[in-house]
């Protein structure tokens, strides 16, 4: 997975630069987009001290780049792997008489709505949330 570019987000940048301490602000803001915490990516050099605040989707593209170093358990696959699996999604459909219907009722864990995914060669099907069915 490798996000397209776009604008970078500055709601990280802007928290650890606003900051006596920027590598506890970065963890504990959000990008712009809602999504899970900021990263804070090293130089390498002191790793308290020197480096930026990106979120996942800009430091998975940076890390190895510009001498910056981001912690790889932070980046897996950025906002992909999100609140992986939707277990809202997934119990509608499993408890209910028609899963498809329900599907179709029912929102995921961020408030979208969720999306039945078919299984092709098969009468049944999935429900996930639009991260999930966008990788199926």
């Amino acid at each position: 997975y490798f996000p397209t570019a776009t604008t970078p987000d500055l709601n990280c940048f802007r928290a650890a630069w606003e900051s006596t301490d920027a590598q506890t602000a970065c963890s504990s803001s959000k990008p712009s987009d809602g999504s899970s915490s900021c990263v804070w990516c090293s130089t390498g050099k002191d790793t308290d001290t020197y480096g930026v605040c990106l979120s996942k989707d800009e430091a998975l593209m940076a890390d190895g780049q510009f001498g910056l170093s981001c912690p790889k358990e932070d980046i897996a696959l950025g906002n992909l792997m999100r609140d992986m699996p939707d277990i809202n999604c997934f119990k509608a459909a499993w408890v209910a008489e028609n899963a498809e219907d329900a599907c179709s009722t029912s929102k995921s864990a961020d408030g979208e709505d969720c999306i039945w995914c078919s299984v092709e060669g098969d009468a049944e099907g999935a429900c996930l949330s639009p991260n999930e069915a966008n990788m199926a």
